[in-house]
């Protein structure tokens, strides 16, 4: 697996990253998206329905990338497998959540028909479009991104797996059927207390 974040050491070696979910934060782009894939697959129901779940509304956590912190803003979900041209759509984000909690506000969230390929769906913006592009040429990659002015944009894939291929049985297994895009914001330096 690689990693490629550009602007930034944002590459990573074929390695697991470290396990640091009980930490509040991940130290790669990589366990940041393995979380909220994870949460993403095993949820039920089809695309963009999979979206408000649990497991993808705590954004309580943090990426740490050469000593700079980073918090999730917004996650779109990135449709492939069902559309011609790849569409984005609209996610969840941060100001859908408890201020003080960090966890998605009950009741808030996505509210798709599925059936309805264009119900609350937009162009893919440039990175997106490059990232995508970068997922889909290259199997072993499962995060690709760059940053964006005082942030940072992610973009992980939503690889084919053997379940997958029940109802997208025209591909295989590691084709990418969609996509994840998050939207990072730098966070403040914390300040040393005496």
């Amino acid at each position: 697996m690689v990693v490629v974040l550009a602007g930034s050491a944002w590459i990573a070696a074929a390695v697991e990253a470290p396990r640091d979910e009980a930490a509040g934060h991940w130290s790669s782009a990589e366990a940041m998206h393995r979380q909220y894939e994870r949460g993403f697959i095993e949820a039920s129901g089809f695309g963009p329905n999979r979206l408000p779940v649990k497991p993808l509304r705590d954004w309580r956590k943090t990426l740490s990338v050469d000593g700079v912190r980073y918090r999730i803003t917004a996650i779109d979900l990135i449709g492939v497998a069902r559309h011609e041209q790849p569409v984005a759509y609209a996610g969840l984000k941060s100001s859908d959540t408890d201020a003080r909690s960090g966890v998605l506000v009950a009741g808030v969230g996505i509210d798709l028909d599925v059936h309805n390929n264009h119900s609350r769906t937009r162009a893919l913006d440039d990175f997106e479009r490059t990232a995508l592009a970068q997922l889909i040429a290259k199997r072993g990659l499962e995060v690709a991104g760059a940053a964006d002015g005082d942030g940072r944009r992610a973009l992980g894939g939503l690889r084919a797996q053997p379940d997958c291929l029940r109802c997208h049985d025209s591909y295989h297994d590691g084709d990418v059927l969609g996509a994840l895009s998050y939207r990072l914001a730098r966070l403040p330096a914390p300040t040393d207390k005496p």
